[in-house]
């Protein structure tokens, strides 16, 4: 929208004559003028002084203009100035108030089970991280780092909205199960019931049903849509492991979580080793590594801390 043509585009807009590309150009301008006042929260005072700065600066062309031209020009932007500074006043008496935060973190051996503010509960596995504001009000959004199911509480007219390392889960609702840890590759959403809709930024990967996953790249930027099977997925919630075909590595990752721990391998060929095992999470982590290295002949070593496991063997093929 040119500077010129604001006047005119206000008037048309007050008469509820703008074509909708007009309202979205008029938005903007006027955004431009009051956002960063808002973002400091600012008082009346500034955001008048900047909105005023704004129209003079469409002003200043007019004062060029032939005098009946020129008085007209002037006479609209007074009108301007007025309905700039009535709306300014407006946005600035209904802006939202400072929302509050909540942060519920999910230690090492423990899963945390969560209500949210409308009535919706998510699952937090061992080692994540789940942020949401203290109330929904126009929309139902959450940041996940980590694992965590959720049961949604159904809302037609609010979607329920999970983001984790910038792909996006949007429910009305449903129970589904989101993994983004950031020391893993990929970011999977998992579907027990309902649909949901899943994008990586503003690209959409998929609309998932029942049984349904999605298992993002992020280092590829690829996504894989496959099957699951939901009770070895989800046994987790109840305190267990379960591995199908996982890779030494990968199960690692969730015993570090679990049992706060870091563990390293002596050489590569132990991280080819596999596993298909279903193991409870109240076992000690000493039989844990023990069940692990006596399948492939391996052995393991705890450093004095209890925090330090290292793995050694000949590995395998």
């Amino acid at each position: 929208m040119k500077k010129g043509d604001l006047p005119f585009v206000i008037r048309k807009y007050l008469l509820n004559r703008a074509s909708d590309q007009e309202a979205r150009e008029l938005h903007v301008w006027y955004n431009s003028e009051i956002k960063e006042t808002v973002e400091v929260d600012g008082g009346e005072r500034e955001i008048r002084k900047r909105i005023l700065t704004g129209v003079k600066r469409t002003i200043r062309p007019a004062m060029s203009l032939p005098f009946y031209r020129g008085l007209w020009f002037r006479l609209a932007m007074s009108v301007t100035a007025f309905v700039v500074f009535a709306l300014g006043v407006f946005f600035f008496m209904n802006r939202p108030e400072n929302v509050r935060y909540i942060t519920v973190t999910s230690p090492a051996g423990k899963v945390v089970i969560q209500k949210l503010p409308d009535g919706s509960q998510a699952w937090l596995n061992a080692g994540s991280t789940l942020r949401y504001p203290e109330r929904f009000d126009d929309q139902r959004k959450v940041e996940l780092r980590g694992e965590a199911f959720f049961d949604i509480k159904p809302d037609p007219e609010t979607p329920f909205l999970v983001a984790a390392r910038g792909v996006t889960t949007r429910v009305l609702g449903t129970a589904f199960n989101v993994k983004s840890f950031d020391d893993e590759i990929l970011t999977a959403v998992s579907v027990v019931r309902g649909k949901v809709q899943v994008n990586e930024g503003d690209v959409p990967l998929g609309v998932l049903k029942p049984n349904d996953q999605i298992s993002f790249d992020h280092y590829s930027e690829k996504a894989v849509r496959s099957q699951f099977n939901s009770a070895a997925l989800l046994s987790w919630r109840d305190g267990r492991f379960s591995f199908a075909a996982q890779t030494l590595p990968e199960i690692a990752g969730t015993l570090e979580r679990w049992y706060d721990v870091k563990i390293a391998f002596q050489n590569n060929d132990i991280e080819k080793c596999r596993y298909t095992a279903v193991l409870d999470g109240n076992t000690p982590l000493k039989e844990v590594l023990g069940i692990l290295c006596d399948v492939n002949d391996l052995q393991f070593s705890i450093s004095g801390s209890g925090k330090d496991v290292l793995i050694s063997g000949t590995g395998c093929d």
